[in-house]
């Protein structure tokens, strides 16, 4: 084993070799099993844990700019509670998370000229649960949404670079 640290040391530097080296020397003088054996099985590599509570997904996501009880921030970020916009039809909100929006729009009679970049960064589940926290939380009563909705919306919008350019853009979707 000397032999393999002799021969890396210069590939990877002084620092690397002689910790590795401390790491592996302790551990053994310790009695723990480096490698895998009968008493230390091969442990299953898994995919990344992929948040799927709405709570959360919102606390970490959402809540930096709409705020922890979605009253938004005044003339930067709208409320969630109580829009129109959210609780109208299931779409919208949808299109908002999957492309962003900038450009002033108009919340229950204020208008708000902040930025909201996409968050298509989140799985269709993701952004159902979200959403349909949003929709049935913070004193708004709106139907759940299905992540076969938010399928269909990401495929529709798969081209689409840009932000949905204000409240006027998106008021133009919902009268089609």
């Amino acid at each position: 084993m000397l032999k393999f640290f002799v021969e890396h040391l210069e590939a990877y530097g002084i620092g690397a070799v002689f910790g590795a080296m401390a790491f592996l020397l302790i551990n053994v003088a310790i009695g723990r099993d480096i490698l895998p054996s009968e008493r230390r099985p091969h442990e299953e590599i898994t995919g990344p844990i992929i948040e799927t509570d709405p709570e959360r997904i919102y606390a970490s996501t959402c809540a930096a700019c709409h705020q922890a009880e979605a009253q938004g921030m005044a003339g930067q970020f709208p409320p969630l509670a109580g829009s129109s916009w959210l609780a109208g039809d299931p779409e919208t909100p949808i299109r908002i998370v999957l492309a962003g929006l900038s450009g002033p729009i108009d919340v229950e009679g204020q208008t708000y000229n902040g930025i909201m970049p996409a968050q298509s960064h989140l799985n269709d589940e993701q952004i159902a649960n979200v959403l349909t926290y949003v929709r049935s939380n913070f004193g708004n009563d709106a139907s759940p949404i299905e992540p076969s909705l938010v399928a269909t919306l990401r495929a529709e919008l798969a081209g689409r670079t840009t932000p949905w350019n204000g409240g006027a853009e998106l008021e133009a979707l919902r009268s089609q």
